[in-house]
Formats: structure tokens, sequence, C-alpha cells
């Protein structure tokens, strides 16, 4: 199975050191090793030892080094660089008239600034070109990225047939894919992936189910959640289980999946505003307009009382009152949202209503 990068790209282009994995242009790394991780936007030609009001920052700065003309000049064109923030420097060699400033590369290692060797075979437009092709191939992957996004989104809710991304998987049957979810700022290199979309600040991963089990935990992912298993037929289900795990992973801090969903914590997960408003309505609302106008303390006792798992003593201990004033409110909550704390089925009603108020914040 190929493997490929997934997530959000950073805000940069590339970082100075897939310079040296660029094939078809055979740069030579001459200073500043140390410094290979910086970030790189784009390319600047340059033959001012003070170019810094042309700079933004991040610009590998291509030169023929023609006014670096000793060691002083040298330094104070590194010395320049650095304090506009440039990736590094490309200098050409070979170039007829043009001697390579002995100087330049030990103060760039001085300053921890990547250097290349630019072969006179290389033209400078090349880099150009090179960066701008990387910009166009990253577009197009956010466009696309984007696209698959609102499509899968629209699978998920319903407004769309799992069939528009019927294509997408293979052919050979057997095989069950599962919804990997990771938070925007995550990337990752998968295996098997067949598609991959971003749902407002989530990126959404559609892929072997073997693979989305087993790589974001050799990749050392922490906070990320994953759907069942499934059929191309079965995308929706995958999307919201997935999705729905993530939200469990990002409020305990680790990895969650389809069991966790199996839990009051996954179903609240899964109710959608509409789902929760009839709760809202007919629990917390009236309880909270009892307290304010008769400056009782119901709703208080009532997320005491699930926080406690229903033990009175519990609660009684939690708000440092008599357990026989817990009774007492827990009747008059009893009349006035119509449900008994006592008997399970409205206890599972109330904690929907006391956890569902605490998710939103």
């Amino acid at each position: 199975m190929q493997e490929r990068k997934v997530g959000r790209p950073s805000p940069y282009l590339a970082v100075v050191r897939d310079v040296m994995e660029w094939s078809e242009l055979p740069l030579t790394l001459a200073a500043g090793a140390s410094g290979l991780d910086r970030p790189l936007r784009t390319a600047h030609a340059t033959e001012l030892v003070d170019p810094r009001r042309f700079l933004r920052g991040d610009e590998l700065i291509m030169t023929v080094g023609n006014e670096l003309i000793d060691d002083e000049a040298c330094e104070r064109f590194v010395a320049n660089l650095m304090s506009s923030r440039a990736a590094g420097i490309a200098l050409a060699v070979g170039v007829d008239g043009y001697p390579t400033p002995p100087g330049l590369a030990p103060a760039a290692e001085r300053a921890r600034l990547p250097m290349f060797y630019v072969p006179v075979t290389v033209p400078f437009l090349a880099l150009t070109e090179k960066l701008q092709s990387i910009a166009e191939g990253r577009a197009e992957h956010i466009r696309l990225c984007r696209e698959e996004g609102r499509m899968l989104d629209h699978v998920r809710r319903g407004f769309a047939s799992a069939q528009v991304f019927r294509e997408r998987f293979p052919t050979v049957g057997g095989v069950e894919y599962a919804a990997l979810c990771m938070p925007a700022e995550v990337s990752l290199s998968l295996e098997g992936v067949v598609i991959e979309g971003w749902i407002d600040e989530i990126t959404v991963v559609i892929a072997d189910e073997m693979v989305v089990r087993q790589a974001p935990k050799r990749a050392g992912l922490v906070v990320y959640g994953t759907g069942s298993g499934v059929g191309p037929e079965g995308l929706a289900r995958t999307l919201r289980e997935g999705l729905a795990a993530l939200a469990i992973a990002s409020r305990r801090g680790h990895s969650a999946g389809p069991r966790d969903l199996s839990t009051f914590s996954g179903l609240l997960e899964r109710l959608t505003p509409e789902q929760f408003q009839p709760f809202e309505d007919h629990i917390v609302k009236p309880l909270l307009r009892h307290d304010a106008k008769h400056g009782r303390s119901l709703w208080p006792t009532l997320v005491a009382f699930i926080e406690a798992d229903a033990s009175m003593t519990a609660t009684a201990d939690r708000l440092g009152i008599h357990a026989n004033s817990v009774r007492h409110r827990m009747v008059r909550i009893t009349d006035i949202t119509g449900r008994d704390p006592h008997r399970l089925e409205d206890q599972f009603a109330l904690g929907i209503a006391v956890r569902g108020i605490a998710r939103r914040g």
C-alpha cells in the first residue's frame, strides 16, 4: 500500500532540509547544517549586502556574491539575513567572473544559517519554479481536502449518499475501511488512504481499518477518534462514530473508538442540538427559573446529585447540608420537572440535562 501524509499542511511551503531532497536540482550543502529545519516560503535573488528592506522572512536568498568582496562584507551579509529571518543562502558557483567568496561559508556556519552551492547548470529560475510548483500543489491539496470535507459532511448528515465516493474504494472485496478523525494541527503518514477531507477544524481520513487501528499509535498520536470498520456503504456510520469518538478523546486526553460510544458520555456526544433541546426546555430552564424566583438551589442540588452517582448521602456531603434537605429538594425537582431522581429512567434524563449543559459550557 502506498503511504501518504495526511493532515493540514504547515504554514510554510517547506523547510530548508527539503532542498536537499530535490533530486532535479543538485545543490550541495556548504554550511549551516544545524539550521536545516528553518521554514522556507519563497526565494529571492539579490546582490545587495544589505537586502533587508526587500525581505519579509523565510526566503532562500539567491546570489552570485558579486558584492561580497571580503570577509567583513560576508559577515555583514549573513548578519543582515539573520535579522530578516532569511531561510538560507543559495550561492551560485562556477559563474565566469564571479569567484566564490571564501568568507561566506564560515560566516554562515557560525550563524547556523544553511548555505548551498548552486552549480552553474542550475539557473536561479529553477529554484523559484520549484517553490512555485510546491505552492501550486499545496493549494490544490487544500482545495481538494476542503471539497472532500464538504462531501463527507453531507454523507454524515444524510444529505448525500455514500455512493458519491464509491469509485474511490478498491474493487477488491473483503477489506473494511474506518474513519480516523484528528485535530487540525495533527499530521501523520498513512498507508491505504481512500479519502481525506477537512470538516471544520478536524481532519477526517477514510483508510484501511487495520491501518487506522495501528498507525496512529505507532506514530505516537494521542488524541484521535476512530469509527467502526465498514464496507463502502457504511461510510456515514464510521464517519459519525469517528467524529463522536474524537469529541470524547478531546475531553479525556487520549484516543477513543467505537467501544467508547457505548457509554453515557458517548451517547451525549452524539446528541444533536435539536435532540438535546427538550432536556433543556423541560428540565434545565424550569429549575433555573424556580431558583431565580425563589432563591433556592434546586439546580445545584441536581448537579451534585448526578455527580455523586445518585447518592443522597454523598450529595449532602458535597453541599454541606443534611440528607433530609436533599430529600426535600428532590421532591421539588420531581414536582417541577416531572422526573423522579430515584427512578433509573428519570435519572438518565436528568443526567443528560446536567451533563449536556456542562459540556456546552
